[in-house]
């Protein structure tokens, strides 16, 4: 693996802000550039893969075209497959699954979390029948889930669509004429039914659900399931719906709602349900007909179902939060007071109050939260013409934030562009240069381009990043990462000789800097970024023609991970000495006890710090027969016994070092 640093000359321009109470307006004050230190550390993986990146921990889980590197990875005899591989950062070690998966595939089908490693293989590509059903087909897809802990990977032997990993299970949908069988009883084969499969008893569990779609949450699933003859799910009189349902991991029981639904969404073991009157037969929202769309809020831990009564359009979730637009024509009600019915005004639903409140503001459908935090746009022209940002007209979208833990709202001032995301330190947007009064936030002479900007959730200030992202930015942990267009920059930013690529640009908002990681990545491909690390494929034709898997030719997509924390070292034999001090003279022993045993370890520290392994050997091996031989007497069992194992831990680590 090679290593690589690069950083940028400039670093982020940073504004700051005042807060007012209730909806606070944020200021304009601009301060000096931080300018980039020490630069990330840029690991060339030196092995193909496509946009499809999963990252989770110290982990990237990717795909290899086996024909970019010229090696058959899942010995089928051929090397025309893609093929399931995972980078381990701490370990600098590829893992080959030696299992592919089709060359059209959706980006539900592999997923990391932490020890799990779950994804779709491909009959066809495999050459062999992997789901029992007799023969290769072209049309199945069959779950494979590889616990990283022990390297051992499960073929679940079932054809599974849309595979969503959650805490503890793996659900998916098994389509019964792939499988050649009746799954839920019904007498036919034409059902996609729903699997959950237990990541702690490594069993699969058929719901004998005939789902349409589900979503997957930490400890629990929801399924639309569809109605049957005989089977009328809602009390409706007919057989005509999609009725919500919930499987709960932690108890196995699955719940039927009774709620014929058009779409769910689940955060952790909180769910939205969007309910269709008309397919309900009720009037859900009390205006005197059957023709909406009524939002219901269910609690997995308290088994709670809110009937919101409002007519909802979008809807974003976390644990803590629901935020959803309401259609004032379908509402029937001017609920952002300018006067007219057709705006979509901003709602938020407290989940721990159970209360919801209107925000009389229409977000213009770009919405996106993290944990209590609501970052939205507010359109100026649908929220009574009111001028957000100051700059004298009534015609732009500009950023609020809303915190339901306090309930204030607070106008950050910056015109924005969609589409937005955030998490709990940070919101990255686009600003708009001629919305924002026509200013020139990238210093290039014009008033026409959108520059990322990095807004802190705590205090509103804001870093003006200076470029214009091309393709999605992504945040997380307070870092962002995002890709600029060397043509919009108006520079060579690979130092490839010339100005025709896309880069990377990773921002570390805790230590505000800024850095151009110098590596070209294929057009609006998506940044696989988490808390430890980035990922992503660098176009070696885009990267000055360089060879970076080292096959010979420059045509490959060669996977880079950038170390975004450095992993904490381990003690030191010395540390753990002086540890295991630490403990004995915390356990409060008969004064000669402690001495003499203080003594045998002060004599291993010595003897380590001349170099003496076999004397500190020996040391240790003094006040390990000490302790055994005062357990149960001067020194309780328990405590004897995590005397003894420290010491044999630092017993093991010499005798490493001296083998």
């Amino acid at each position: 693996m090679s290593a690589l640093r690069r950083s940028c000359a400039h670093g982020p321009r940073r504004t700051f802000s005042l807060s007012l109470p209730l909806v606070a307006l944020f200021g304009l004050l601009l301060a000096s550039p931080a300018l980039a230190q020490e630069p990330p550390t840029i690991i060339n993986v030196g092995r193909s893969s496509d946009d499809m990146i999963r990252v989770d921990g110290h982990r990237a889980a990717f795909v290899t075209y086996e024909s970019q590197e010229a090696t058959d990875f899942n010995s089928d005899g051929d090397t025309g497959d893609r093929v399931v591989q995972l980078y381990d950062l701490d370990t600098g070690t590829i893992t080959n699954t030696g299992l592919a998966q089709a060359f059209v595939m959706s980006a539900a089908d592999l997923h990391l979390r932490g020890d799990v490693l779950a994804f779709l293989v491909y009959e066809p590509a495999e050459r062999r029948d992997l789901n029992g059903a007799g023969g290769v087909s072209e049309l199945t897809f069959v779950p494979h889930v590889r616990d990283l802990a022990t390297g051992e990977t499960a073929n679940l032997g079932l054809e599974g669509r849309f595979p969503a990993l959650g805490e503890g299970i793996l659900a998916f949908l098994v389509r019964e004429s792939l499988q050649l069988s009746d799954l839920n009883g019904d007498g036919d084969q034409v059902d996609s039914v729903a699997h959950v499969y237990d990541l702690a008893t490594k069993t699969i569990r058929n719901l004998e659900l005939p789902a349409t779609s589900f979503a997957v949450g930490s400890s629990m699933a929801v399924f639309l399931v569809r109605e049957s003859p005989g089977h009328d799910l809602n009390g409706d009189g007919d057989v005509l719906d999609t009725v919500a349902h919930t499987y709960d991991a932690t108890t196995g029981l699955i719940r039927n709602h009774g709620l014929a639904v058009t779409a769910a969404l689940i955060a952790g073991r909180f769910v939205g349900l969007v309910v269709d009157e008309a397919a309900q037969g009720e009037d859900l929202n009390g205006d005197g007909d059957k023709l909406d769309r009524a939002l219901h809020l269910y609690d997995g831990d308290t088994g709670a179902m809110v009937n919101t009564g409002l007519w909802v359009e979008s809807l974003v979730m976390t644990e803590r939060l629901a935020a959803f637009t309401v259609v004032e024509f379908f509402h029937g009600a001017d609920l952002n007071g300018d006067g007219d019915l057709s705006d979509r005004v901003l709602h938020i639903f407290n989940r721990a109050t159970g209360t919801t409140a209107n925000l009389g503001l229409d977000p213009t459908f770009s919405i996106a939260a993290a944990g209590p935090l609501v970052a939205f746009r507010a359109n100026e022209s649908a929220n009574g013409d009111t001028d957000f940002n100051g700059d004298g007209d009534a015609g732009d979208f500009v950023l609020h934030l809303h915190d339901v833990a306090s309930g204030t709202t607070s106008n950050l001032r910056f015109a924005i562009a969609s589409p937005l995301d955030m998490d709990e330190r940070r919101i990255v947007a686009q600003v708009s240069e001629a919305q924002q009064g026509n200013a020139d936030l990238n210093g290039d002479g014009d008033a026409s381009d959108q520059i990322l900007h990095v807004f802190d959730t705590a205090d509103g200030s804001a870093v003006n990043l200076g470029y214009t992202p091309y393709g999605q930015s992504r945040v997380v942990n307070g870092r962002v990462a995002f890709s600029a267009r060397e043509g919009d920059a108006g520079r060579d930013l690979n130092g490839d000789g010339d100005m025709a690529d896309v880069v990377v640009h990773l921002y570390d908002g805790v230590r505000g800097e800024l850095h151009n990681l110098g590596l070209a990545v294929p057009q609006f491909w998506a940044l696989a970024l988490g808390k430890e690390l980035l990922a992503f494929p660098v176009l070696e034709q885009n990267q000055g023609a360089t060879d970076l898997n080292g096959d010979g030719d420059f045509g490959d997509l060669v996977l880079h991970v950038v170390r975004l924390s450095e992993p904490t070292p381990e003690p030191t034999p010395g540390e753990r000495l002086q540890d295991l001090i630490d403990m004995v003279i915390g356990l409060d022993l008969h004064h000669g006890i402690e001495n003499a045993l203080k003594v045998k370890l002060e004599a291993a520290l010595a003897a380590l710090a001349a170099g003496d392994i076999p004397g500190a050997a020996s040391a240790l091996g003094a006040f390990v027969n000490q302790v055994q031989a005062q357990a149960g007497k001067k020194i309780s069992e328990e405590d004897a016994a995590a005397l003894v194992a420290g010491a044999q831990e630092i017993l093991a680590i010499l005798a490493a070092a001296a083998a």
